[in-house]
């Protein structure tokens, strides 16, 4: 019969993991709060509603085509 070690996580694997929910966090409140900047992007960039709004639609997507697909 195989005998496995039992290991424990290291401090470094309790850091990657609060930095990656701290990213995530970040990344999910600033892709949320976009749309109230919408009208100062579209003054600054001289852009439509639309052309604004499909940016925003693109970091959504990304972020979630790049999450765990289940």
């Amino acid at each position: 019969m195989l005998q496995h070690k039992r290991t424990v996580d290291s401090a470094y694997s309790w850091v990657v993991a609060f930095s990656a929910t701290v990213v995530t966090f970040f990344q999910i409140g600033l892709v949320s709060g976009l749309g109230v900047f919408v009208p100062d992007f579209e003054n600054q960039l001289n852009a439509s509603a639309a052309v604004v709004g499909l940016c925003s639609s693109i970091a959504i997507g990304v972020r979630y085509i790049a999450g765990k697909l289940e």
